[in-house]
């Protein structure tokens, strides 16, 4: 029993590590993203998990009032972040 408990506690601190390592070796802190159609869908829950990782965003959309919901939910759900929002044409 002893033997397999220190096996086990060996496998997740290797586990744990390994975590920490692959989200060392990118990360979309201080990086700018650029999201077409940013407003609404999944351009919108691209933006919130991007900007929950550090990113500052630039959406883009067609509609002025969908960019500004959006802002308003993004400035509730994230941290703050420049505002870089533009209307398509």
């Amino acid at each position: 029993m002893k033997r397999a408990t220190q096996f086990l506690l060996a496998g997740l601190a290797a586990r744990y590590l390994y975590r920490k390592y692959q989200e060392a070796r990118y990360t979309f802190h201080g990086k700018v993203a650029i999201i077409t159609g940013g407003s609404r869908g999944l351009g919108l829950v691209m933006a919130r998990q991007l900007a929950e990782q550090g990113a500052k965003l630039a959406l883009f959309a067609r509609d002025a009032h969908e960019l500004e919901r959006a802002k308003a939910d993004l400035v509730v759900t994230t941290p703050p972040y420049p505002d870089h929002r533009r209307r398509c044409v």
